[in-house]
């Protein structure tokens, strides 16, 4: 079994499929990923740093990080 239990999926961002920057494969994981900053860090802090969204290329294990913009 590979570091990931589940199936890699497509993924539509901003209205449009996710291609991997690097080797075009169309299928990911997703992750969450905690946004640390020194500050909260060195508060003990970390719990309110933001979050972005991961894909992880199911070819080439590049991740790209999408991070929700406040409008």
């Amino acid at each position: 079994m590979g570091l990931f239990s589940r199936e890699a999926q497509t993924v539509e961002v901003a209205g449009r499929a996710l291609r991997c920057q690097v080797c075009s494969y169309e299928l990911f994981w997703h992750e969450r990923a905690q946004l640390h900053g020194g500050l909260a860090t060195f508060f003990g802090m970390e719990w309110t740093s933001p979050t972005a969204d991961c894909y992880l290329c199911g070819q080439c294990g590049y991740v790209h990080w999408f991070i929700p913009l406040k409008e």
